[in-house]
Protein backbone atom coordinates (compact mmCIF):
# COMPACT_ATOMS: atom_id res chain seq x y z
CA UNK A 1 0.00 0.00 0.00
CA UNK A 2 1.39 3.46 -0.86
CA UNK A 3 2.77 5.32 2.14
CA UNK A 4 0.71 8.51 2.16
CA UNK A 5 1.24 11.14 4.82
CA UNK A 6 -2.36 11.88 5.82
CA UNK A 7 -1.47 14.78 8.09
CA UNK A 8 -1.55 17.57 5.47
CA UNK A 9 -4.41 15.86 3.63
CA UNK A 10 -6.58 15.67 6.74
CA UNK A 11 -5.72 19.24 7.67
CA UNK A 12 -6.75 20.40 4.21
CA UNK A 13 -10.10 18.59 4.34
CA UNK A 14 -10.80 19.81 7.88
CA UNK A 15 -9.98 23.39 6.93
CA UNK A 16 -12.05 23.26 3.75
CA UNK A 17 -15.26 21.95 5.37
CA UNK A 18 -14.95 24.32 8.29
CA UNK A 19 -13.00 27.57 7.80
CA UNK A 20 -13.38 27.87 4.02
CA UNK A 21 -17.07 27.05 4.17
CA UNK A 22 -17.58 29.60 6.93
CA UNK A 23 -15.94 32.31 4.80
CA UNK A 24 -17.84 31.28 1.66
CA UNK A 25 -21.10 31.56 3.62
CA UNK A 26 -20.32 35.17 4.44
CA UNK A 27 -19.07 36.14 0.96
CA UNK A 28 -22.09 34.59 -0.80
CA UNK A 29 -24.58 36.17 1.59
CA UNK A 30 -25.82 32.76 2.69
CA UNK A 31 -25.04 33.82 6.28
CA UNK A 32 -26.55 37.24 6.95
CA UNK A 33 -27.26 36.93 10.66
CA UNK A 34 -26.80 34.44 13.48
CA UNK A 35 -28.63 31.22 12.68
CA UNK A 36 -28.71 27.73 14.11
CA UNK A 37 -28.05 26.39 10.58
CA UNK A 38 -24.54 27.66 9.91
CA UNK A 39 -22.88 27.47 6.52
CA UNK A 40 -20.67 24.64 7.82
CA UNK A 41 -23.60 22.47 8.92
CA UNK A 42 -25.54 23.22 5.72
CA UNK A 43 -22.63 22.27 3.44
CA UNK A 44 -21.73 19.13 5.39
CA UNK A 45 -25.40 18.12 5.36
CA UNK A 46 -25.63 18.39 1.59
CA UNK A 47 -22.12 17.37 0.50
CA UNK A 48 -21.57 14.43 2.85
CA UNK A 49 -25.25 13.59 3.30
CA UNK A 50 -25.78 13.22 -0.46
CA UNK A 51 -22.49 11.35 -0.87
CA UNK A 52 -23.62 8.78 1.68
CA UNK A 53 -27.21 8.67 0.40
CA UNK A 54 -27.44 10.13 -3.14
CA UNK A 55 -31.25 9.99 -3.26
CA UNK A 56 -31.76 11.50 0.19
CA UNK A 57 -34.99 13.45 0.63
CA UNK A 58 -35.23 16.77 2.47
CA UNK A 59 -36.46 14.85 5.51
CA UNK A 60 -33.44 12.54 5.43
CA UNK A 61 -31.08 15.48 4.98
CA UNK A 62 -32.75 17.22 7.92
CA UNK A 63 -32.05 14.09 9.97
CA UNK A 64 -28.40 14.34 8.96
CA UNK A 65 -28.34 17.93 10.18
CA UNK A 66 -29.88 16.84 13.48
CA UNK A 67 -27.05 14.31 13.95
CA UNK A 68 -24.66 17.29 13.86
CA UNK A 69 -26.69 18.96 16.62
CA UNK A 70 -28.82 21.29 14.49
CA UNK A 71 -32.52 20.44 14.43
CA UNK A 72 -34.30 21.86 11.39
CA UNK A 73 -37.50 20.89 9.62
CA UNK A 74 -37.48 19.74 5.98
CA UNK A 75 -39.37 22.96 5.12
CA UNK A 76 -36.78 25.05 6.95
CA UNK A 77 -33.97 23.32 5.08
CA UNK A 78 -35.77 23.87 1.78
CA UNK A 79 -35.99 27.60 2.51
CA UNK A 80 -32.22 27.76 2.94
CA UNK A 81 -31.75 26.17 -0.49
CA UNK A 82 -31.86 29.44 -2.39
CA UNK A 83 -29.81 31.53 -4.83
CA UNK A 84 -27.29 32.43 -2.14
CA UNK A 85 -26.80 28.75 -1.32
CA UNK A 86 -26.22 28.04 -5.02
CA UNK A 87 -23.61 30.79 -5.20
CA UNK A 88 -21.86 29.47 -2.10
CA UNK A 89 -21.72 25.89 -3.38
CA UNK A 90 -20.53 27.01 -6.84
CA UNK A 91 -17.70 28.94 -5.21
CA UNK A 92 -16.78 26.02 -2.97
CA UNK A 93 -16.78 23.66 -5.93
CA UNK A 94 -14.32 25.91 -7.80
CA UNK A 95 -12.14 26.01 -4.68
CA UNK A 96 -12.32 22.23 -4.24
CA UNK A 97 -11.05 21.62 -7.79
CA UNK A 98 -7.99 23.75 -7.06
CA UNK A 99 -7.43 22.57 -3.49
CA UNK A 100 -7.85 18.80 -3.73
CA UNK A 101 -5.09 17.88 -6.16
CA UNK A 102 -3.17 14.62 -5.84
CA UNK A 103 0.57 14.53 -6.48
CA UNK A 104 0.96 10.74 -6.56
CA UNK A 105 1.78 9.64 -10.13
CA UNK A 106 1.28 6.23 -11.65
CA UNK A 107 4.45 4.30 -12.42
CA UNK A 108 5.69 3.62 -15.95
CA UNK A 109 8.41 5.31 -17.99
CA UNK A 110 6.17 5.89 -21.01
CA UNK A 111 3.57 7.57 -18.79
CA UNK A 112 5.85 9.67 -16.62
CA UNK A 113 7.77 11.07 -19.58
CA UNK A 114 4.78 13.45 -19.83
CA UNK A 115 4.16 16.11 -17.17
CA UNK A 116 0.45 15.27 -17.17
CA UNK A 117 -2.05 13.30 -19.28
CA UNK A 118 -5.37 15.10 -19.73
CA UNK A 119 -8.44 13.22 -20.99
CA UNK A 120 -11.30 15.48 -22.07
CA UNK A 121 -14.91 14.34 -22.43
CA UNK A 122 -18.45 15.41 -21.60
CA UNK A 123 -21.63 13.95 -20.16
CA UNK A 124 -25.26 15.09 -20.36
CA UNK A 125 -27.78 15.37 -17.52
CA UNK A 126 -31.44 15.90 -18.38
CA UNK A 127 -33.15 18.60 -16.30
CA UNK A 128 -36.75 19.63 -15.57
CA UNK A 129 -38.22 21.50 -18.56
CA UNK A 130 -38.59 24.86 -16.73
CA UNK A 131 -34.78 25.06 -16.53
CA UNK A 132 -34.40 25.40 -20.31
CA UNK A 133 -33.87 29.16 -20.01
CA UNK A 134 -30.72 28.48 -17.97
CA UNK A 135 -29.61 25.17 -19.48
CA UNK A 136 -31.02 24.80 -22.97
CA UNK A 137 -31.02 21.27 -24.31
CA UNK A 138 -32.17 19.77 -27.58
CA UNK A 139 -33.68 16.52 -28.80
CA UNK A 140 -30.22 15.09 -29.56
CA UNK A 141 -29.08 15.48 -25.93
CA UNK A 142 -32.12 14.24 -24.07
CA UNK A 143 -34.69 17.01 -23.85
CA UNK A 144 -35.52 20.70 -23.90
CA UNK A 145 -33.50 21.29 -20.71
CA UNK A 146 -30.15 19.65 -20.09
CA UNK A 147 -26.74 20.51 -18.77
CA UNK A 148 -23.41 19.27 -20.03
CA UNK A 149 -20.44 18.58 -17.78
CA UNK A 150 -17.10 19.07 -19.52
CA UNK A 151 -14.49 17.15 -17.57
CA UNK A 152 -10.73 17.14 -17.94
CA UNK A 153 -9.42 14.11 -16.06
CA UNK A 154 -5.69 14.06 -15.36
CA UNK A 155 -4.91 10.37 -15.67
CA UNK A 156 -1.32 10.39 -14.41
CA UNK A 157 -2.41 11.57 -10.94
CA UNK A 158 -6.03 10.41 -11.08
CA UNK A 159 -7.52 13.83 -10.39
CA UNK A 160 -10.19 16.15 -11.78
CA UNK A 161 -8.09 18.92 -13.31
CA UNK A 162 -10.98 21.01 -14.66
CA UNK A 163 -14.79 20.82 -14.69
CA UNK A 164 -17.12 23.11 -16.62
CA UNK A 165 -20.91 23.12 -16.37
CA UNK A 166 -22.72 24.48 -19.43
CA UNK A 167 -25.94 24.21 -21.41
CA UNK A 168 -26.57 20.80 -22.92
CA UNK A 169 -26.72 22.09 -26.46
CA UNK A 170 -23.18 23.57 -26.37
CA UNK A 171 -21.03 21.64 -28.88
CA UNK A 172 -17.93 19.85 -27.63
CA UNK A 173 -15.84 21.45 -30.37
CA UNK A 174 -16.27 24.85 -28.71
CA UNK A 175 -14.86 23.63 -25.38
CA UNK A 176 -11.56 25.31 -24.57
CA UNK A 177 -10.56 23.61 -21.30
CA UNK A 178 -7.71 21.93 -23.16
CA UNK A 179 -6.29 25.30 -24.16
CA UNK A 180 -6.44 26.52 -20.56
CA UNK A 181 -4.25 23.52 -19.68
CA UNK A 182 -1.92 23.78 -22.67
CA UNK A 183 1.61 23.56 -21.30
CA UNK A 184 4.88 22.12 -22.50
CA UNK A 185 5.14 18.33 -22.22
CA UNK A 186 1.45 17.78 -21.36
CA UNK A 187 -0.41 15.10 -23.31
CA UNK A 188 -4.07 15.54 -24.32
CA UNK A 189 -6.38 12.73 -25.47
CA UNK A 190 -9.52 13.50 -27.52
CA UNK A 191 -12.37 11.73 -29.22
CA UNK A 192 -13.83 12.92 -32.53
CA UNK A 193 -16.26 15.30 -30.84
CA UNK A 194 -13.34 17.61 -29.99
CA UNK A 195 -11.53 17.32 -33.32
CA UNK A 196 -10.45 20.85 -34.27
CA UNK A 197 -7.26 21.44 -36.21
CA UNK A 198 -6.98 24.98 -34.78
CA UNK A 199 -6.96 23.58 -31.22
CA UNK A 200 -4.36 20.94 -32.14
CA UNK A 201 -2.21 23.66 -33.70
CA UNK A 202 -2.49 25.77 -30.52
CA UNK A 203 -1.43 22.81 -28.38
CA UNK A 204 1.48 22.14 -30.70
CA UNK A 205 2.49 25.81 -30.50
CA UNK A 206 2.50 25.51 -26.69
CA UNK A 207 4.79 22.46 -27.03
CA UNK A 208 2.04 20.21 -25.70
CA UNK A 209 1.16 16.85 -27.25
CA UNK A 210 -2.13 15.33 -28.43
CA UNK A 211 -3.56 12.01 -29.63
CA UNK A 212 -6.92 11.98 -31.40
CA UNK A 213 -9.06 9.91 -33.68
CA UNK A 214 -8.83 11.32 -37.20
CA UNK A 215 -11.75 13.15 -38.80
CA UNK A 216 -11.59 11.59 -42.25
CA UNK A 217 -12.90 14.67 -44.06
CA UNK A 218 -9.90 16.70 -42.89
CA UNK A 219 -7.41 17.65 -45.60
CA UNK A 220 -4.02 15.93 -45.62
CA UNK A 221 -0.95 17.01 -47.59
CA UNK A 222 2.50 15.59 -48.25
CA UNK A 223 5.28 17.08 -46.12
CA UNK A 224 6.99 18.68 -49.10
CA UNK A 225 3.73 20.27 -50.25
CA UNK A 226 4.49 19.14 -53.79
CA UNK A 227 1.06 17.74 -54.54
CA UNK A 228 -2.59 18.35 -53.81
CA UNK A 229 -4.67 16.70 -51.12
CA UNK A 230 -3.74 13.17 -50.14
CA UNK A 231 -6.42 10.59 -50.94
CA UNK A 232 -6.10 8.51 -47.80
CA UNK A 233 -8.69 5.95 -48.90
CA UNK A 234 -6.64 5.14 -51.99
CA UNK A 235 -3.41 4.87 -50.02
CA UNK A 236 -4.88 2.54 -47.39
CA UNK A 237 -6.52 0.40 -50.08
CA UNK A 238 -3.02 -0.42 -51.35
CA UNK A 239 -1.74 -1.51 -47.93
CA UNK A 240 -1.21 -5.17 -47.16
CA UNK A 241 0.08 -4.74 -43.60
CA UNK A 242 -2.17 -4.39 -40.56
CA UNK A 243 -0.48 -1.15 -39.51
CA UNK A 244 0.23 1.99 -41.56
CA UNK A 245 2.16 5.03 -40.34
CA UNK A 246 3.11 8.20 -42.19
CA UNK A 247 3.82 11.87 -41.48
CA UNK A 248 1.53 14.41 -43.14
CA UNK A 249 0.52 18.06 -43.00
CA UNK A 250 -3.05 18.36 -41.67
CA UNK A 251 -5.62 21.08 -42.26
CA UNK A 252 -6.46 23.32 -45.19
CA UNK A 253 -4.98 26.43 -43.57
CA UNK A 254 -2.87 25.28 -40.61
CA UNK A 255 -0.85 22.56 -42.37
CA UNK A 256 0.03 21.07 -38.98
CA UNK A 257 2.64 18.30 -39.08
CA UNK A 258 1.22 15.09 -37.62
CA UNK A 259 1.87 11.36 -37.50
CA UNK A 260 -1.05 9.45 -38.98
CA UNK A 261 -1.41 5.89 -37.71
CA UNK A 262 -3.94 3.47 -39.14
CA UNK A 263 -4.74 0.03 -37.77
CA UNK A 264 -6.65 -2.52 -39.84
CA UNK A 265 -9.73 -3.89 -38.05
CA UNK A 266 -11.05 -7.47 -38.05
CA UNK A 267 -13.57 -8.19 -40.80
CA UNK A 268 -16.35 -8.72 -38.26
CA UNK A 269 -15.81 -5.22 -36.84
CA UNK A 270 -15.67 -3.72 -40.33
CA UNK A 271 -18.92 -5.42 -41.32
CA UNK A 272 -20.70 -4.01 -38.25
CA UNK A 273 -19.33 -0.54 -38.95
CA UNK A 274 -20.56 -0.77 -42.54
CA UNK A 275 -24.01 -1.91 -41.44
CA UNK A 276 -24.37 0.98 -38.98
CA UNK A 277 -23.06 3.54 -41.48
CA UNK A 278 -25.46 2.46 -44.23
CA UNK A 279 -28.42 2.43 -41.81
CA UNK A 280 -27.53 5.92 -40.58
CA UNK A 281 -27.22 7.25 -44.12
CA UNK A 282 -30.56 5.71 -45.15
CA UNK A 283 -32.23 7.38 -42.17
CA UNK A 284 -30.84 10.74 -43.30
CA UNK A 285 -31.77 10.11 -46.93
CA UNK A 286 -28.15 10.23 -48.00
CA UNK A 287 -25.63 7.92 -49.65
CA UNK A 288 -22.27 7.06 -48.15
CA UNK A 289 -19.34 7.99 -50.37
CA UNK A 290 -17.01 5.32 -51.71
CA UNK A 291 -14.08 6.99 -49.89
CA UNK A 292 -15.91 6.92 -46.57
CA UNK A 293 -16.78 3.23 -46.96
CA UNK A 294 -13.19 2.45 -47.95
CA UNK A 295 -11.92 3.90 -44.65
CA UNK A 296 -14.28 1.88 -42.42
CA UNK A 297 -11.86 -1.08 -42.12
CA UNK A 298 -9.36 1.16 -40.31
CA UNK A 299 -8.94 2.83 -36.94
CA UNK A 300 -7.12 6.06 -37.76
CA UNK A 301 -5.29 8.31 -35.30
CA UNK A 302 -3.29 11.53 -35.55
CA UNK A 303 -0.71 12.74 -33.06
CA UNK A 304 2.20 15.12 -32.72
CA UNK A 305 4.03 12.83 -30.28
CA UNK A 306 7.36 11.89 -31.92
CA UNK A 307 8.00 8.23 -32.70
CA UNK A 308 11.05 8.43 -30.43
CA UNK A 309 8.65 8.96 -27.50
CA UNK A 310 5.83 6.57 -28.41
CA UNK A 311 5.71 3.83 -31.01
CA UNK A 312 2.58 3.39 -33.13
CA UNK A 313 1.42 0.55 -30.87
CA UNK A 314 1.97 2.74 -27.81
CA UNK A 315 0.01 5.61 -29.36
CA UNK A 316 -2.98 3.30 -29.85
CA UNK A 317 -2.64 1.92 -26.32
CA UNK A 318 -2.47 5.45 -24.89
CA UNK A 319 -5.65 6.36 -26.76
CA UNK A 320 -7.40 3.52 -24.94
CA UNK A 321 -6.72 5.40 -21.70
CA UNK A 322 -9.71 7.55 -22.72
CA UNK A 323 -11.90 4.77 -21.35
CA UNK A 324 -10.87 5.90 -17.85
CA UNK A 325 -12.99 9.03 -18.13
CA UNK A 326 -15.95 6.90 -19.18
CA UNK A 327 -15.48 4.95 -15.95
CA UNK A 328 -15.47 8.22 -14.02
CA UNK A 329 -18.77 9.31 -15.57
CA UNK A 330 -20.21 5.84 -14.98
CA UNK A 331 -19.27 6.14 -11.29
CA UNK A 332 -20.82 9.60 -11.08
CA UNK A 333 -24.11 8.44 -12.55
CA UNK A 334 -24.46 4.87 -11.27
CA UNK A 335 -23.02 5.28 -7.77
CA UNK A 336 -23.29 9.00 -6.96
CA UNK A 337 -26.50 9.25 -9.06
CA UNK A 338 -25.51 12.66 -10.36
CA UNK A 339 -28.04 12.38 -13.19
CA UNK A 340 -31.01 11.58 -10.91
CA UNK A 341 -32.77 14.94 -10.85
CA UNK A 342 -36.25 15.37 -9.42
CA UNK A 343 -38.88 17.81 -10.65
CA UNK A 344 -37.51 20.39 -8.27
CA UNK A 345 -37.16 24.12 -8.53
CA UNK A 346 -33.95 25.41 -10.11
CA UNK A 347 -32.18 26.32 -6.84
CA UNK A 348 -32.59 22.84 -5.40
CA UNK A 349 -31.42 21.17 -8.63
CA UNK A 350 -28.26 23.27 -8.66
CA UNK A 351 -27.55 22.90 -4.94
CA UNK A 352 -27.84 19.11 -5.19
CA UNK A 353 -25.67 19.09 -8.33
CA UNK A 354 -22.84 21.16 -6.86
CA UNK A 355 -23.00 19.42 -3.48
CA UNK A 356 -22.60 16.04 -5.18
CA UNK A 357 -19.78 17.37 -7.37
CA UNK A 358 -17.90 18.66 -4.31
CA UNK A 359 -18.29 15.25 -2.68
CA UNK A 360 -16.95 13.59 -5.82
CA UNK A 361 -13.93 15.89 -5.96
CA UNK A 362 -13.10 14.92 -2.36
CA UNK A 363 -13.62 11.22 -3.11
CA UNK A 364 -11.32 11.22 -6.16
CA UNK A 365 -8.69 13.11 -4.19
CA UNK A 366 -8.76 10.56 -1.37
CA UNK A 367 -8.78 7.57 -3.76
CA UNK A 368 -6.20 8.79 -6.30
CA UNK A 369 -3.02 7.83 -4.37
CA UNK A 370 -4.32 4.26 -4.03
CA UNK A 371 -5.22 3.55 -7.67
CA UNK A 372 -2.53 0.87 -8.02
CA UNK A 373 -1.54 -1.17 -4.98
CA UNK A 374 0.63 -4.29 -5.09
CA UNK A 375 0.18 -4.31 -8.87
CA UNK A 376 -3.60 -4.40 -8.48
CA UNK A 377 -5.89 -1.57 -9.51
CA UNK A 378 -8.55 0.17 -7.46
CA UNK A 379 -12.17 -0.39 -8.43
CA UNK A 380 -13.95 2.99 -8.48
CA UNK A 381 -17.37 1.55 -7.49
CA UNK A 382 -15.92 -0.52 -4.64
CA UNK A 383 -13.86 2.43 -3.42
CA UNK A 384 -16.90 4.71 -3.53
CA UNK A 385 -18.86 2.28 -1.36
CA UNK A 386 -16.00 2.31 1.16
CA UNK A 387 -16.07 6.13 1.07
CA UNK A 388 -19.82 6.10 1.72
CA UNK A 389 -19.36 3.72 4.65
CA UNK A 390 -16.73 6.05 6.15
CA UNK A 391 -18.84 9.23 5.96
CA UNK A 392 -20.47 8.94 9.43
CA UNK A 393 -16.97 8.68 10.94
CA UNK A 394 -15.78 11.60 8.79
CA UNK A 395 -18.63 13.77 10.06
CA UNK A 396 -17.84 12.96 13.69
CA UNK A 397 -14.13 13.63 13.14
CA UNK A 398 -14.81 16.98 11.48
CA UNK A 399 -16.53 18.17 14.66
CA UNK A 400 -13.61 17.06 16.80
CA UNK A 401 -10.05 17.55 15.58
CA UNK A 402 -7.66 17.12 12.68
CA UNK A 403 -6.08 14.19 14.53
CA UNK A 404 -9.45 12.39 14.62
CA UNK A 405 -9.85 12.98 10.89
CA UNK A 406 -6.35 11.61 10.26
CA UNK A 407 -7.34 8.34 11.93
CA UNK A 408 -10.46 8.08 9.76
CA UNK A 409 -8.47 8.78 6.59
CA UNK A 410 -5.93 6.10 7.49
CA UNK A 411 -8.72 3.60 8.09
CA UNK A 412 -10.27 4.52 4.72
CA UNK A 413 -6.93 3.93 2.97
CA UNK A 414 -6.74 0.50 4.60
CA UNK A 415 -10.29 -0.23 3.43
CA UNK A 416 -9.32 0.71 -0.13
CA UNK A 417 -6.43 -1.73 0.06
CA UNK A 418 -8.37 -4.67 1.48
CA UNK A 419 -11.90 -4.21 0.12
CA UNK A 420 -11.81 -2.11 -3.05
CA UNK A 421 -9.39 -3.72 -5.49
CA UNK A 422 -10.34 -5.06 -8.91
CA UNK A 423 -10.31 -8.78 -9.46
CA UNK A 424 -7.09 -9.88 -11.14
CA UNK A 425 -7.45 -10.39 -14.90
CA UNK A 426 -4.64 -12.48 -16.32
CA UNK A 427 -6.19 -13.11 -19.76
CA UNK A 428 -7.43 -9.56 -20.39
CA UNK A 429 -5.05 -7.04 -18.80
CA UNK A 430 -6.25 -3.53 -18.08
CA UNK A 431 -5.23 -0.63 -20.32
CA UNK A 432 -2.74 0.51 -17.67
CA UNK A 433 -0.98 -2.86 -17.69
CA UNK A 434 -1.18 -2.97 -21.50
CA UNK A 435 0.65 0.37 -21.63
CA UNK A 436 3.30 -0.96 -19.25
CA UNK A 437 3.69 -4.16 -21.31
CA UNK A 438 4.57 -2.13 -24.41
CA UNK A 439 7.47 -0.35 -22.71
CA UNK A 440 10.89 -1.57 -23.90
CA UNK A 441 12.71 -3.91 -21.56
CA UNK A 442 15.63 -2.43 -19.63
CA UNK A 443 19.02 -3.39 -21.15
CA UNK A 444 21.01 -6.05 -19.34
CA UNK A 445 23.80 -4.68 -17.10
Amino acid sequence: MPKINDNPHSTRLHEFLNERVRLAGKVSGFVQRASKLSAEVFVKTLVLGLAAQPQASLSELAEQSAKMGVAISPQGLDERINERAVKMLQDLFAQAIQLFQSQTKLAGASLTQFSSIHILDSSIITLPAPMQTVFAGCKAVGGVAALKIQLSFEYLRGQLSAVQVEAGRCPDQKCRLQLDQAAANNLHLFDLGYFTVAVFAALDQAKAFFISRFQTQTALYALDGSSGKIELAQILAQQTDALYEQDYLMGLTHRLKVRLIAQRLPESVTAERRRKTLAKMRKKGRTASAAHLALLPWNIFVTNVPAARLTALQVMAFYRLRWQIELVFKLWKSCAQLDQVGTWRTERVLCVLYAKLIGLVIFHWRAAPHRVMDNQELSWPKAFRRWQAAIPAVLKALSRSVRSLQAVCRALATDFHHKALKTRRRKSPSTYHLVLSLEPALPLA
